[in-house]
């Protein structure tokens, strides 16, 4: 898994490094979270909100969505941008808070592990939390 995802994560970084859109010449890619705040305990069948804390790395970088991977009970999450091709570009340290959706549909203990970067080895890094998913 953790070799899978730092795979996706230098595909998506190489193909939206070199990859833009004719029209705007938009870049797509995904960034760390900074930090994640969630219940300790979910319902089945029922829509819960996981606060997630992260930081644009320029004002020309806008929220896309978040890559959500699914492997059985283990949840991995990042933070996915689009970058507007722009000239003037100022850096922004504000910390932007955005709720993911959590809708489990069986019971069970779950890991979530919100990407947060890679370390001086170059190796993922991860916020992993567990929550409990009753009846």
């Amino acid at each position: 898994m953790k070799k899978a995802f730092l795979v996706l994560v230098v595909l998506i970084t190489f193909v939206s490094c070199d990859a833009t859109s004719e029209d705007n010449g938009t870049q797509y890619f995904i960034a760390p979270v900074e930090n994640a705040t969630m219940p300790s305990t979910f319902k089945v069948d029922s829509t819960s909100q996981i606060m997630i804390a992260y930081k644009r790395p320029s004002q020309c970088h806008i929220f896309n969505g978040f890559y959500y991977d699914v492997d059985q009970t283990t949840r991995t999450v990042a933070v996915q941008f689009a970058k507007l091709q722009q000239s003037e570009c100022m850096e922004d340290e504000t910390v932007y808070n955005i709720p993911l959706l959590f809708k489990p549909t069986s019971p069970g203990t779950y890991l979530f592990r919100f990407w947060n970067g890679t370390n001086a080895e170059g190796q993922d890094t991860y916020i992993e939390a567990e929550a409990l998913v009753g009846q």
